[in-house]
């Protein structure tokens, strides 16, 4: 990504995903600037599909937030970032379970969708996983539950709509009450920003 002089975010990269789309999987407003959903949009969402697009871009903006986290070694906003995503994990269940009411063929078209979303989420928990000993203590071992929880939740889910979810486990260390990522470590050094005079 890069900051131009507006101060406004822009795609660090003209590459492009397996759906076609821009390196980043969110859309453009009238103006041309690029335009993140809120979880308000994903409520609003009328159809299945909708939903798990909007789903999509919503795990990929907790995605930056953790690379950011990762790359900068601030780490203060991943309890917010595991309770944004455990909330959006939510959502997608209930996309799921009104498919599955449906019978169970009206989740065959979805499962793409399904995949990629959960995908991301997986990522984002493996990242906080491997960021949480680097938080302050008091907050790591609600984090570390915390993740702990989305992935069984995540797991069940993903059995449920016939897709994949790699375990991702946080293990709080009985000697000094702090989280040791069960999961190897993500990332690279690669700069995440670049200020554009």
């Amino acid at each position: 990504m890069a900051i131009n002089g507006t101060g406004w975010l822009t795609p660090y990269s003209t590459a492009t995903n397996a759906g076609g789309g821009n390196f980043l999987p969110f859309g453009r407003a009238a103006n041309g600037r690029l335009s993140v959903p809120l979880p308000s949009d994903l409520n609003n969402a009328a159809t299945p599909q909708d939903k798990l697009q909007l789903a999509g871009q919503l795990a990929a903006k907790l995605q930056l937030q953790a690379d950011t986290a990762a790359k900068t070694g601030v780490t203060g906003q991943l309890p917010q970032i595991t309770a944004q995503a455990s909330r959006l994990l939510d959502a997608v269940g209930s996309v799921v379970a009104g498919l599955t009411g449906a019978g169970g063929s009206a989740l065959q078209p979805y499962r793409q969708s399904l995949s990629a979303v959960l995908g991301t989420l997986n990522a984002v928990a493996k990242q906080i996983a491997v960021l949480l000993p680097e938080t302050a203590s008091g907050v790591s071992p609600q984090t570390a539950t915390a993740i702990n929880e989305l992935n069984a939740q995540a797991a069940a889910l993903a059995k449920e709509a016939g897709v994949s979810w790699q375990p991702v486990s946080v293990r709080i260390t009985a000697a000094t009450n702090t989280p040791a990522a069960a999961s190897a470590a993500v990332g690279g050094t690669a700069r995440l920003v670049d200020i554009v005079a």
